[in-house]
């Protein structure tokens, strides 16, 4: 009789912890299933953007649409700098408008340099574009797939 009540009793203990921690554990979790998913939609809607875009002949950079990026953090190589003009493409082929006033800056950089996507405070250019081998900020706006 004693060793069933120890059982019980510790069967209690242990559904009364994964009671307690379960719910935090599934809302954080079902938390960051929602955040991914999201993602993954405007990822979906910005890539059926650019098909439309490629249908009409727009080039994105000029049309005043704001476009959202989802890959805050994630790092690429620079693909292609443009002699003139401030659009840069990075090596998952996204295209960024640079900021007139870091225009000096991004000419110095070379295609093969690791570019860092990071946020940036001015709504007119949200992104920040790090070049990880020169150490340089540069402010941007998001243009679409290239």
């Amino acid at each position: 009789m004693k060793s069933l009540v120890l059982t019980l009793t510790a069967a209690i203990l242990v559904l009364t912890i994964l009671a307690t921690r379960s719910p935090v554990s599934a809302r954080q979790s079902t938390l960051e299933e929602r955040v991914r998913s999201l993602e993954l939609q405007v990822a979906s809607l910005n890539q059926r953007v650019g098909v439309l875009e490629g249908r009409i002949g727009s080039g994105g950079v000029r049309d005043n649409i704001p476009r959202t990026y989802t890959g805050i953090g994630e790092t690429w190589i620079l693909k292609d700098k443009p002699n003139r003009g401030y659009v840069i493409t990075l090596g998952n082929n996204t295209r960024w408008q640079v900021a007139p006033k870091d225009g000096t800056i991004m000419t110095g950089w070379k295609t093969g340099e690791v570019i860092l996507i990071g946020t940036n405070d001015d709504p007119q250019f949200p992104y920040s574009l790090t070049n990880q081998t020169r150490k340089q900020r540069i402010v941007a706006q998001y243009a679409g797939q290239g």
